[in-house]
């Protein structure tokens, strides 16, 4: 299985922490998982000896997904809009996993919405058709 995250800013906070360790996890079930980023803030390194990451300065989403299989996509729901508008452009139609992890900017569709505590969940709750799963 392939699986790439999508998150908005890559920094020094917890949502890269959570996102490391996450696929690491990921990695060692033997699940090839990988990270990306629309905006650089100098937390890469949080991913060194985890996976590969790409950031969106050296690296078009559009064309990751254009040129490679994913098994699915999981998005940090504060890069929805972003990840929004390059799915649409590549017609990527697999499935799509949302997190929530503080803002909610809108599940894109996606039939699995996620949260990282129950207080997120509740928060966000009316905006989904479907339960939101709170993992951690």
């Amino acid at each position: 299985m392939r699986v790439l995250h999508i998150g908005s800013v890559c920094g020094h906070g917890g949502t890269e922490t959570v996102l490391a360790t996450l696929i690491r996890e990921q990695r060692a079930l033997g699940i090839d998982a990988e990270a990306y980023y629309f905006v650089d803030r100098g937390g890469a390194e949080i991913y060194d000896g985890v996976c590969r990451i790409r950031l969106a300065g050296e690296h078009s989403l559009t064309s990751i997904l254009l040129r490679e299989d994913f098994d699915l996509l999981h998005i940090v729901s504060g890069a929805v809009p972003n990840a929004q508008t390059c799915l649409k452009r590549a017609l990527y139609r697999g499935p799509v996993v949302v997190s929530c992890h503080g803002t909610f900017r809108g599940r894109m569709g996606s039939r699995f919405v996620t949260a990282v505590s129950n207080y997120t969940a509740r928060s966000i709750q009316s905006q989904c058709p479907e339960p939101v799963t709170v993992v951690g």
